[in-house]
């Protein structure tokens, strides 16, 4: 692992980024690559807008074989919508760039605008390590009460089934169709649990 600071955050690179990257190449060109870390990059960027528009401090920034994280610094004292605020931003931010360049006939264009949306789709997972399980418990912590948990796990699992029916469908759309295999597992390991 690499590490580097500065004065307020630290800045870490697992050597499983490398290996992502590396597998990466061996399975698709360059182009897609590149496109993938951009979307990344910019997913990660809309949490940075967040935390600096409700003054939030950035712990760290991590990169790792799940791609870049943002840790912030004590959010408890944030109000509900400031927290939701930060967490959705990244996937808002992917959605709207999927919106505005999805439409072209440039064919970069057009992959690019898929990428953001397929970022944006495995974000909203209820899985550890995406916001779509931090945004699902922020949501469910304030508005489900105690005696309805049972329901509510019924639910998740219906929208986890969701989920990934329409990330199937949007890699098979594309011709990604290698990419249903880890999707598939984690959603397995998930349905475990």
């Amino acid at each position: 692992m690499i590490n580097l600071q500065t004065k307020s955050t630290a800045y870490k690179i697992n050597f499983s980024f490398f290996a992502l990257i590396a597998i990466m190449i061996l399975l698709r060109d360059k182009n897609i690559v590149i496109l993938n870390l951009v979307g990344c990059m910019i997913h990660e960027f809309g949490h940075y807008l967040a935390c600096k528009i409700c003054k939030v401090k950035i712990k760290e920034v991590s990169f790792s074989c799940t791609g870049f994280c943002i840790r912030k610094l004590e959010t408890k004292s944030l109000s509900y919508g400031n927290e939701l605020f930060i967490l959705s931003s990244g996937i808002v931010v992917n959605l709207l760039i999927s919106i505005f360049i999805f439409i072209p006939t440039n064919e970069v264009l057009h992959l690019f605008g898929t990428v953001n949306l397929i970022i944006a789709a495995f974000n909203l997972l209820p899985i550890k390590g995406f916001d779509g399980l931090q945004i699902r418990d922020l949501i469910f912590a304030r508005n489900v009460p105690l005696e309805n948990f049972r329901l509510y796990y019924k639910f998740i699992k219906v929208l986890d089934i969701i989920l990934f029916v329409i990330l199937s469908l949007l890699f098979i759309n594309h011709g990604n169709i290698i990419y249903i295999v880890p999707i598939a597992f984690i959603m397995l390991r998930k349905f475990e649990e």
